[in-house]
């Protein structure tokens, strides 16, 4: 009777003291990852060199973390709307340590310039070969930029012009902006060329020496005023009735983002320009006589009268 009390006493109180202990549950594991991503190149942006003859290429390098005590697979999503893209699907990460990865952009050859936000985002589908029982990833985001490059052309409506003494005319030169986005083109005449001109007679004039153009912008047509000078020179040549003489002229062309990328993008046309005249019509005016032939100038008949009083003068000291 005393063993089945006692025994009754001691179930009791086991019942109690185990009600009174709290449990202690098992620890469940969670995932949890982070992502960050800068370019490979020092600098803010990622840049894409798109001028025609580059890469097309720019890179990121992204680090993925892992701060937990177990081995996690990591999903990588890449968002880029405009710019083709390369990255591992996945990685796998070692517990506490970080992987890194190299994200690949490439632009179009010629593409505008721009700028564009890329996102990256990197999910925890494993957590030790298993699937996590929690959500856990994270996001980063880098900016990349086409490149602005120059380029430009330069024409002539009419590459030789004939024009006759005094005669004053327009030289039309087309300009084309062939980069990738607004710029400004500084217009010029080689200095060394145009001082000859002026010291030849002529007189010359730009309409401007700077446009602003787009990519998109219809041709923009530049004027160059040409005053000829009013006689030719000794080093005119005769061609039959023609006395001709040869000019000629460089017009440069500079573009301002070219220049600011050490590369004016420098362009240059040579204009020639032909001095003409009939030969009868100089003859004549040396001579003093005008195009029906006719009239005898009064430099002319001078002349005339002075040799003959020279003459006379001479024969009178001669009969003394």
């Amino acid at each position: 009777m005393r063993r089945s009390l006692t025994t009754v006493i001691i179930g009791i109180l086991f019942l109690s003291i185990t009600s009174i202990t709290p449990h202690s549950s098992a620890q469940v594991p969670t995932a949890s990852v982070t992502i960050e991503c800068e370019p490979s190149v020092n600098g803010s942006n990622v840049m894409i060199d798109v001028e025609p003859g580059s890469d097309n290429y720019g890179s990121a390098i992204c680090t993925v973390s892992n701060p937990t005590a177990y081995t996690e697979k990591v999903e990588i999503e890449v968002t880029s709307d405009v710019l083709s893209h390369s990255a591992p699907g996945s990685i796998y990460v070692s517990p506490n340590s970080e992987e890194e990865f190299t994200l690949g952009l490439s632009g179009q050859t010629a593409m505008r310039t721009d700028t564009f936000e890329i996102l990256v985002k990197a999910t925890v589908s494993e957590l030790s070969g298993l699937p996590p029982v929690n959500a856990a990833s994270s996001e980063a985001s880098v900016i990349a930029e086409a490149i602005h490059y120059g380029g430009c052309s330069l024409e002539l409506v009419e590459s030789v012009s004939v024009f006759a003494p005094s005669d004053e005319f327009f030289l039309d030169i087309k300009i084309n902006n062939l980069g990738n986005g607004l710029d400004t083109f500084d217009i010029s005449l080689d200095p060394a060329y145009q001082l000859s001109l002026e010291d030849s007679g002529f007189v010359l004039s730009l309409s401007t020496t700077r446009v602003q153009l787009s990519p998109e912008s219809p041709t923009t047509v530049v004027s160059l005023n040409v005053k000829a000078p009013s006689s030719l020179s000794d080093a005119s040549t005769s061609d039959g009735d023609l006395l001709r003489e040869t000019f000629t002229l460089i017009v440069n062309l500079e573009s301002a983002t070219g220049c600011a990328n050490s590369d004016c993008n420098h362009h240059s046309i040579e204009p020639l320009l032909i001095l003409e005249t009939d030969d009868s019509e100089v003859s004549g005016a040396i001579l003093g006589i005008d195009n029906d032939n006719n009239t005898i100038y009064l430099l002319s008949a001078s002349v005339c009268v002075i040799l003959i009083l020279l003459g006379y003068i001479f024969f009178q000291r001669s009969s003394r």
